[in-house]
């Protein structure tokens, strides 16, 4: 993936992404999320596409560490979030994101194996 372009913008910065996503960054370039309900995020909201680095690569490693958990139908919210960022930054080296619980990544994680 090339690496990321960014241009200025009114609420921060503007960045296209290599798959032409366009998203809104802080002052150090990392993505901002736009805050919903849990249940209102879908793959449109994710600072990536929803492409098959999503579907075989993200998706499938998360399920994998979800699995290797003590207890999987009571994951801790924050321990989630810190295995979420780091299977996201190995997969999408190029894209500054910091997963938080209440972020689109969460939310559409949480929402597809709950």
């Amino acid at each position: 993936m090339p690496p990321p372009v960014a241009s200025s913008h009114s609420s921060g910065t503007t960045e296209a992404t290599g798959d032409n996503k366009e998203c809104t960054c802080d002052s150090e370039g990392f993505i901002i999320d736009v805050i919903k309900k849990p249940d209102n995020y879908s793959n449109k909201d994710l600072p990536v596409t929803a492409d098959s680095c999503w579907s075989c690569s993200f998706i499938p490693v998360a399920m994998l560490w979800c699995s290797m958990q003590h207890d999987v139908w009571s994951i801790a919210e924050d321990e989630l979030a810190v295995a979420l960022q780091v299977i996201f930054n190995t997969v999408y080296l190029t894209v500054k994101y910091h997963v938080t619980t209440v972020g689109s990544i969460f939310a559409v994680v949480h929402t597809t194996f709950p």
